[in-house]
């Protein structure tokens, strides 16, 4: 049984007022959802949670990037 079923059968055991309020609920959150998705991402932001995420020892990306297949599949230079 599916977990909407389930929920289904629960709605069903209540009284028309608490429907409405469960209704209501769930709008909320469908709308909130909605804003959350149509809201433009702050590119910033974004950049500032990624900064930093390589340490800054003087090498280059495709260094670490050398470094990690290196070690990954064990290749000794």
């Amino acid at each position: 049984m599916s977990t909407l079923e389930k929920a289904i059968g629960m709605l069903n055991t209540l009284p028309e007022s608490d429907v409405e309020l469960v209704y209501t609920f769930i709008q909320f959150v469908t709308e909130k959802k909605e804003k959350e998705s149509k809201k433009p991402h702050d590119i910033d932001s974004i950049l500032s949670a990624i900064t930093g995420c390589l340490p800054d020892s003087g090498m280059t990306s495709e260094d670490y990037r050398d470094e990690r297949l290196r070690e990954k599949y064990e290749i000794d230079d």
